[in-house]
């Protein structure tokens, strides 16, 4: 009996021994005597621990939200769109936060917004493959997000604004305001009038007909048949000088310089016959 008593204890100090061996490097004990990969480590096989553990690039720490193993061992990073709270050259470990307008550092022309876990294109860019996280590629007249009545213009990286509009600030990238008294850039005989948005014509035109988005104007108070005189008399003018600037046989040096002056008078009269036509009956502007 005391032989197998003995026999008992003998084993059950053995057993003992063998729980209270330290855990392999890389690996920690936890309060109820588990074993775990230490932080940023791995089982090797996690069906035989005698493998040992070994680093895993990429994992995300236990301790500390994203923060991820870097390629060399020991190492940390933050997962990309997030910095370290402390960033003192001595931390490779600790709290990260997310921060807003910081540029990707793999695709171009994107930076976090102000969502966490959000990308978006600068302003004047969008994306390169639609929806999805990609390079930002430069569009015109996307409008500028921080700055008013701005768009992107055709060469990269340069804005515009709309007719009407001026920077706030001179030379420098600003809001945009209503600027009255400013002459359209595409419709002639037109400035901007007091009323943001809203345009005026000229002194002694008028705007062509009653459609708001139609800036063309035409010239104020002439009677139909004055209007159809500032056409037709230069047309006349014209067909007559035309027809005595062409060569005639036996012309001399007078007659060719004669002929040569009709023909300036043809091109001049033509001019004119052609830009009384275009008053007369715009274009929509």
């Amino acid at each position: 009996m005391k032989k197998a008593i003995f026999s008992l204890l003998l084993l059950l100090s053995v057993f003992m021994a063998g729980c209270s061996q330290p855990p392999p490097d890389n690996v920690v004990e936890l309060e109820n005597g588990d074993w775990i990969p230490s932080d940023g480590y791995a089982w090797v096989d996690v069906n035989n621990p005698s493998q040992g553990v070994s680093w895993v690039p990429g994992l995300e720490s236990r301790d500390f939200a994203n923060v991820l193993a870097s390629s060399a061992e020991g190492q940390w990073v933050p997962r990309v769109g997030y910095w370290w709270v402390d960033d003192s050259r001595e931390s490779s470990m600790g709290q990260v936060f997310w921060d807003k307008g910081r540029l990707h550092p793999t695709f171009a022309n994107i930076i976090t917004s102000s969502r966490e876990n959000s990308w978006i294109p600068l302003p004047g860019y969008r994306w390169s493959v639609a929806n999805t996280l990609s390079n930002g590629v430069w569009q015109s007249g996307l409008r500028h997000g921080q700055f008013r009545n701005v768009f992107s213009a055709p060469a990269e990286g340069t804005w515009t604004v709309p007719p009407g509009y001026q920077f706030e600030t001179t030379g420098q990238l600003s809001n945009a305001v209503w600027q009255p008294g400013t002459q359209h850039p595409k419709c002639p005989n037109v400035f901007a009038s007091d009323a943001e948005g809203s345009w005026k014509p000229a002194s002694g035109y008028t705007f062509a007909n009653s459609d708001q988005s139609d800036l063309s104007v035409v010239l104020a108070g002439q009677t139909d048949f004055e209007k159809f005189m500032s056409v037709a008399v230069p047309f006349v003018v014209a067909a007559i000088a035309y027809d005595a600037s062409q060569p005639q046989v036996g012309d001399g040096v007078v007659g060719s310089a004669g002929r040569l002056a009709a023909n300036v008078v043809a091109e001049a009269s033509v001019d004119a016959a052609t830009s009384n036509l275009a008053t007369l009956f715009p274009s929509k502007c």
